[in-house]
């Protein structure tokens, strides 16, 4: 089993943190409000509440799951003391209309190389092309009919398939 904090309580933050801690896995989850505004959620998730920092403290795999444009705001030393092994994953997408202009990003510049930049950490891609609901309930285990898939990016082959195997 692994350990994993989220970055982000939104759908897609609580949905995979419901699921991953029903899976057995140790999950802590922080949001841009602290831990005390994430107390009832977590209980009701079965997972930890934690600040950003401790989100990221002593954990296999972090999943930042916030909108684009917040990414800047995380702070800029958040991963200087984590393992190199860390396996982080960004789910999110760029939307212009909600996240503001980002000049880099209109010019042509991968999302994912962006946030990679803006961590100053390698990041992997995944959980940004399903919808919530297909996320919470139709995932199925392996060699069902009309399984669901994902696409999983990034430049390290290791860590991509240490997601993909969780994912699966």
């Amino acid at each position: 089993m692994k350990s994993i904090g989220i970055i982000g309580a939104g759908q897609i933050g609580s949905t995979l943190a419901r699921k991953l801690s029903a899976l057995g896995h140790s999950v802590k989850i922080a949001n841009s409000r602290g831990a005390d505004s994430l107390k009832d959620l977590a209980q009701q998730l079965k997972v930890e509440a934690a600040n950003i920092r401790e989100a990221v403290a002593d954990v296999d795999l972090v999943i930042i799951s916030i909108p684009q444009k917040s990414v800047e705001s995380l702070p800029r030393d958040l991963f200087a003391k984590s393992l190199e092994s860390l396996i982080v994953v960004d789910t999110g997408n760029y939307y212009p209309l909600r996240d503001g202009e980002i000049d880099e990003l209109e010019e042509g510049k991968p999302e994912s190389q962006w946030v990679a930049e803006h961590l100053k950490r390698p990041v992997l891609k995944t959980f940004n092309s399903i919808g919530v609901a297909s996320l919470a309930d139709s995932g199925t285990v392996a060699g069902q009919p009309d399984r669901i898939a994902l696409p999983v990016s990034g430049d390290n082959s290791d860590n991509k398939k240490e997601l993909i195997e969780l994912i699966d």
